[in-house]
Order: structure tokens, then C-alpha cells, then sequence
């Protein structure tokens, strides 16, 4: 007996469907596999200047310049160690505060010109431990520019 027409139109739309759903999801694979990841979400790229005017008030905004000239955004910071600096861990200790902590017991590793720049927004505020114990609270708008270790001599 010969097949209807009907039959072979309803086979044809299943092959075609199943072309449709095989390229699609190939494409999607191929997207997921070559799709680069996303670097760390509190570093960021930023120009070397900050535009402060940008910020709207009472939202904290602060940056932390290190020495290499890399800024991280401290507000996505994981709380925790942020990084290893020169003999110094800089770790969030929780919001808003951050602490330097000398790692390594030898003070030659630590160039005293290497120094890390932090920056808030309008209306913004952060703390700061710096390594010699000392605490710093910088009010909207401020930046602190320090020595990433202190070695018990005066700088002029």
C-alpha cells in the first residue's frame, strides 16, 4: 500500500525539527565552551584619574591603587585576604574596613617608595589598619596616599 501523503509530511516536520533543535543546541555548547570567564568582579580597569562627580552621595564607592598601579573596587571585595603586597597582606576585615598586615619579618623586602592610594566617593567613608597599628577614617571624598610598610624610620 502506498503511504499518504500525510504521513510523510508529519515525518519530514520531525526531521526538520530535529535538525533545528540539533544546531541550536550545538550552538549553545560551542558559545558555553568558548565563552572566556569574567575576571574577578572587584578588580577593575579603571582610567588612571577616578571621576568622582559620578558618584551619587551616601553611597560608599572606594578604590585601593596598589603599587602596580591595578585598582580594586572595594565594595565587591570578598571579605577576607584581598592580596599579598610586598611582604604585606591587605585583607577586608568586613565592610567598610580594611587591614595591612605584615606577613614577612624582613623589613629590605619593602621598598618604602611603594605606596598604595585609597579614594572615596561623595558621601562615601572607609577604614583603614595600616601596618603600624595606626586606624584611618576617610570621610567623602578623601584619599590617603601610604607606604605599604612602615620600618620605624621617619620619611621627610
Amino acid at each position: 500500500m502506498p503511504q499518504s501523503h500525510k504521513t510523510r509530511t508529519i515525518y519530514l516536520w520531525q526531521r526538520i525539527a530535529a535538525s533545528v533543535i540539533l544546531v541550536l543546541s550545538a550552538s549553545a555548547a560551542m558559545y558555553f565552551y568558548f565563552k572566556k570567564p569574567a575576571p574577578a568582579n572587584y578588580v577593575v580597569q579603571a582610567p588612571a584619574k577616578t571621576d568622582q562627580k559620578n558618584f551619587a552621595p551616601g553611597i560608599n564607592k572606594t578604590f585601593l591603587t596598589l603599587t602596580d598601579g591595578s585598582k580594586i573596587y572595594l565594595e565587591t571585595a570578598p571579605i577576607g585576604k584581598i592580596t599579598d603586597q610586598g611582604g604585606v597582606r591587605i585583607t577586608k576585615i568586613k565592610e567598610g574596613v580594611i587591614s595591612y598586615a605584615q606577613i614577612s619579618n624582613q623589613v629590605n623586602l619593602v621598598n618604602p617608595k611603594n605606596t598604595n592610594i585609597i579614594t572615596t566617593s561623595k558621601g562615601g567613608q572607609y577604614q583603614i589598619i595600616l601596618p603600624d597599628g595606626s586606624h584611618v577614617w576617610l570621610n567623602a571624598l578623601s584619599s590617603l596616599k601610604f607606604p605599604i610598610s612602615f620600618n620605624g624610620k621617619k620619611e621627610k
